[in-house]
């Protein structure tokens, strides 16, 4: 295949609270023939890990030294990566054995790495460092621009010399976020409310009582005693009586009439509740099909989807984010959102801009190739969700939280949110170039738009600096049961600006606004965001 940026591909994975960034399994140890890790890395639910290998003082001749690493994959598979050369030898001539260390970040991705599963040749006086790294786990749909930066010293010096440079050392190493951009996606785009707004949304079914497809029985193979309700629903396995390791098969027809069939793994020892990534609007006879799980039981039931609603919080997640440029594939762990911006307009889609930072960014796979044009990253179904387009929205304007929703406010021409949610990388002496913690500072957040003025009831507002419910509703598709997908804002604001626009040269007359968003007690934050999609809540898992 020839190189081409149009085969790009961007993934994301939210990387666990506890174990964010670059996990140390393995540090600084002396080399050996067999080697084992010190901790296991800890992965998502349904997701492993990439193994990022550091190796410092590699010897300056001699025969080529490799590293071969074995254990596990998510399915309990086994996998091996290597052996892989570590080249180029070492130079005496680096700044020092951080900044010359070899790197190499595996292709395949792990679960776990087997006892004494990491051999190596040639290595001798080396020492190994093995960090992991979450894979990728949802194909994100947009455009991705990342810079990494080295920071440079040089003193400035008397040395008999009118040349300012004479010795210029690396420093830290600073990888920016500078765009991660997209159309809005009720389900792709769940990310930036983790990320950006809080880490425990409030989520209810639709319907909020889920609909009974069949009570509680036995495992093996069953037909539903109820169809799902059309258009179609996700299907929800609430599994009891069990620890032994499993799976469950299902077949039948999708909301768009086609065949479809999916294998929901379950692991040992994880009794609860398991979700169907496609919607049915029909289960074949006999169409379910559950294996392993002994003695365990079941009860099926089926919802139209489920309603997130995000509040500002304390603790945001992290991800992993990982790219195929259409030349190299690298992943950037620790990625955190420090701004974002939403706009639209009536001709115009509902568009994210986010920018933040990242604690590296690591290339996958071998560098020593003259011609790279293979994806190294995650291979990952495309996704079936509609992106929104801004037209298809409502505004409302409310005096009190009690009566959000209730006053559509039909003059917005155009709009657009900021939210500012300062993080920045915080670099402590544990020699290493990366940041190790995060630093955050107060959020911010406001809206601009433009009105097509027909009366002066806002400009009132604005004159008497009255408080209001500002609500955003972006609409997708039907999913069931009265519900739309849809992504809904709501901020408590005054107008900061009112600036009205007549001029002899157009057909209107309008007015640019803008509001700054402030913590109300009532609403239980300086925004609020309720998300309407077809999700199940293990997104962040």
């Amino acid at each position: 295949m020839p190189i081409t940026a149009a085969k790009g591909q961007i993934n994301l994975c939210l990387e666990p609270l506890t174990s964010q960034g670059m996990q140390n399994l393995l540090n600084n140890a002396a080399a050996a023939a067999s080697m084992s890790l010190t901790t296991q890395p800890v992965a998502t639910a349904t997701q492993g890990v990439r193994l990022v290998v550091w190796v410092e003082n590699v010897p300056t001749t001699g025969s080529t030294p490799t590293i071969t690493i074995a254990g596990l994959n998510p399915a309990g598979g086994a996998v091996s990566e290597g052996p892989f050369n570590v080249l180029p030898l070492g130079n005496p001539a680096a700044q020092n054995s951080v900044v010359g260390k070899f790197e190499y970040e595996t292709t395949n991705i792990f679960e776990s790495v087997n006892a004494s599963g990491i051999t190596t040749t040639n290595l001798t006086g080396a020492t190994i460092t093995i960090f992991a790294v979450q894979a990728g786990k949802y194909l994100v749909p947009g455009t991705l621009k990342v810079k990494k930066k080295i920071d440079k010293f040089s003193p400035n010096e008397h040395r008999n010399l009118l040349d300012k440079d004479t010795k210029r050392m690396q420093t830290l190493n600073k990888v920016t976020i500078d765009e991660l951009s997209q159309v809005i996606y009720p389900e792709n785009s769940l990310w930036i409310a983790y990320m950006l707004t809080g880490s425990v949304p409030t989520v209810t079914t639709l319907p909020s009582s889920p609909t009974s497809l069949h009570a509680s029985v036995a495992v093996g193979t069953i037909s539903l005693t109820t169809q799902p309700t059309a258009p179609g629903m996700a299907l929800i396995f609430a599994f009891t009586g069990t620890s032994v390791a499993g799976s469950v098969t299902i077949t039948g027809t999708n909301q768009y009439g086609l065949a479809t069939t999916e294998t929901i793994t379950i692991p040992a020892s994880n009794s609860g509740n398991y979700y169907s990534a496609n919607i049915y609007s029909a289960v074949a006879a006999s169409g379910i099909v559950i294996t392993g799980l002994t003695s365990g039981s079941v009860t099926i039931t089926g919802v139209f989807g489920w309603q997130y609603v995000f509040l500002p919080g304390d603790t945001v997640y992290s991800a992993c984010i990982e790219m195929f440029t259409g030349v190299d594939s690298f992943s950037c762990p620790y990625s955190l959102i420090s701004e974002a911006t939403v706009e639209w307009g009536m001709d115009k889609e509902l568009k994210l801009t986010a920018k933040g930072i990242a604690q590296d960014r690591i290339v996958i796979g071998s560098r020593t190739g003259t011609y790279l044009n293979t994806n190294q990253i995650t291979s990952l179904g495309q996704p079936t969700d509609l992106p929104i387009v801004g037209w298809a929205s409502n505004v409302f304007f409310d005096t009190s939280v009690a009566n959000i929703g209730t006053n559509s406010f039909g003059d917005l021409l155009e709009g657009k949110f900021t939210f500012k949610s300062p993080q920045t990388g915080g670099w402590t002496s544990t020699n290493s170039q990366n940041y190790n913690r995060v630093n955050r500072g107060k959020r911010e957040t406001s809206f601009d738009g433009k009105i097509d003025l027909t009366n002066v009831l806002q400009l009132e507002q604005h004159r008497m600096n009255l408080l209001q419910y500002l609500t955003f509703q972006f609409l997708g598709n039907p999913i069931g049961g009265g519900n739309n997908k849809s992504w809904q804002w709501t901020f408590p604001a005054r107008w900061d600006d009112f600036e009205e626009d007549s001029e002899p040269t157009k057909e209107r007359v309008e007015v640019t606004v803008m509001a700054t968003a402030e913590y109300d007690s009532g609403l239980g934050g300086a925004y609020k965001l309720t998300i309407v999609d077809q999700q199940p809540p293990t997104y962040p898992l």
